[in-house]
């Protein structure tokens, strides 16, 4: 049994967390849920629960426009007329042109070959460009889910595939195993992230009979 004086110092912690709660939700108003940095105030159920419809999916921050848009925050996308007061310009779509040398990677490597397919492509790994090495990034299948590969691009077209030392001394594989899926970020945002050697982490799923999600990192 808890004596009165242990009682009350586990409530004072939890009192405490009621009352930064409460004037949390006071903040955001009761208007709807948190205000964001650039001014839109989300709905107070966010994310939305996926409603299957023919609709178009209602725009909150659409329906209620704040009265003042910053955008002064960062960088902005006029992709529609959203940020825009007036304007006497007239926007244009334009369709993308396939690239006539498709494929631009290929699998050519006796790794790459030696499954029951012939495989270099994304599955669900990722392309990214590091601002850092001025490169684009490229981490594949490398094989039927067989491995995770990495090439690296000065224009996204022509794709170099470097020897390494990860897995395979001589390769560009930097994971080896079976996997159902994978997502690969780089980390850029801070001065340490940029000098860092693990700047890159890779989030994987490992096919049977391991179940359940299960985390890798590797470096590059």
């Amino acid at each position: 049994m808890h004596r009165p004086s242990q009682q009350c110092a586990y409530l004072l912690p939890v009192l405490v967390l009621l009352a930064t709660c409460k004037a949390i939700v006071a903040a955001d108003g009761p208007a709807g849920g948190e205000l964001l940095y650039n001014g839109i105030r989300l709905p107070k159920e966010w994310p939305p629960r996926l409603r299957i419809s023919r609709e178009p999916m209602p725009v909150p921050y659409l329906d209620k426009r704040p009265a003042v848009v910053p955008i002064d925050v960062g960088r902005q996308l006029f992709v529609d007329d959203f940020l825009v007061e007036k304007t006497t310009l007239q926007r244009t779509w334009h369709l993308a042109e396939p690239y006539s040398g498709n494929p631009v990677l290929r699998p050519d490597r006796p790794w790459e070959t030696a499954t029951q397919r012939a495989t270099a492509y994304i599955y669900s790994d990722g392309v990214w460009y590091d601002p850092a090495d001025r490169l684009f990034k490229l981490w594949y299948w490398g094989g039927y889910a067989f491995s995770t590969c990495y090439a690296t691009s000065k224009d996204g077209i022509q794709w170099e595939k470097p020897s390494l030392d990860v897995v395979e001394p001589g390769t560009n594989v930097v994971l080896l195993h079976r996997h159902d899926s994978e997502i690969v970020c780089v980390t850029t945002s801070t001065a340490r992230s940029r000098t860092s050697r693990r700047r890159v982490r890779a989030l994987c799923r490992k096919v049977r009979p391991i179940r359940g999600p299960t985390r890798c990192r590797t470096a590059t």
